[in-house]
């Protein structure tokens, strides 16, 4: 038996954190100089505030494909394999793969892109095999306790292979001079032309730093 399906959501309302008193970047005001954080803050009397937001947006895709056979003597495979994407512009106040804040808590939307459960390609085979033991089975014992004991086992095995979480890049320093509470978020640009991946891929360097670039100092970097 074959099938195939498509899955498709989106999502409204997502939770997320922001920081409600983030300073515009002195890079995008007049000329571009340098000018200090106070002079930038929304409310000069406060630092960091920790806003739990409820504006973020997100989408999920998936093709599927499933195929099933069922041989004589209790035996059956099973295997699927799905395509999917999932992308939003914040994946939930706890996560284990992006940053707990947006870069720009200005622009939220500004941070869509793959999702933290994001998983493109995910293939599951399952074999499930009935023990030749009990009622209907090919050893049937004449005793109506071991009937119950042995028989109805099965005995199965699930594999999954399948792509990792996307990882978000982020430079380590506050190079937009924004950070208020400590928690500098900023990203490097992407070099146009230059893969992301390195030429040969490898456990300690599986990233090719040439694809990255500092952001110009007070602004924000456009890799996400």
């Amino acid at each position: 038996m074959f099938e195939v399906g498509y899955l498709g959501n989106l999502d409204r309302d997502l939770y997320g954190f922001r920081n409600a008193n983030q300073p515009i970047p002195y890079g995008y005001i007049g000329n571009g100089s340098f000018t200090p954080l106070s002079s930038r803050l929304p409310f000069p009397n406060y630092g960091f505030l920790q806003l739990v937001d409820d504006t973020g947006v997100g989408n999920y895709n998936a093709l599927s494909f499933k195929a099933t056979r069922r041989f004589s003597r209790g035996l059956s495979l099973i295997g699927s394999y799905t395509y999917s994407k999932a992308q939003d512009d914040t994946s939930g106040i706890r996560t284990q793969q992006s940053l707990l804040f947006p870069q720009n808590s200005l622009c939220v939307p500004c941070d869509y892109g793959l999702s933290d459960y994001d998983v493109r390609n995910r293939l599951t085979a399952d074999v499930v095999y009935d023990l030749p033991v009990g009622r209907g089975r090919l050893w049937a014992p004449n005793n109506a306790f071991v009937n119950e004991v042995l028989g109805g086992w099965q005995v199965s095995t699930i594999t999954t292979v399948q792509d990792g979480a996307p990882e978000t890049i982020s430079d380590g320093f506050d190079n937009s001079s924004t950070a208020t509470g400590g928690y500098p978020v900023n990203r490097p640009n992407l070099v146009p032309g230059q893969s992301i991946y390195a030429s040969s891929e490898r456990v300690h360097q599986w990233l090719n730093p040439a694809a990255f670039a500092v952001a110009t100092p007070g602004t924000f970097g456009d890799e996400r």
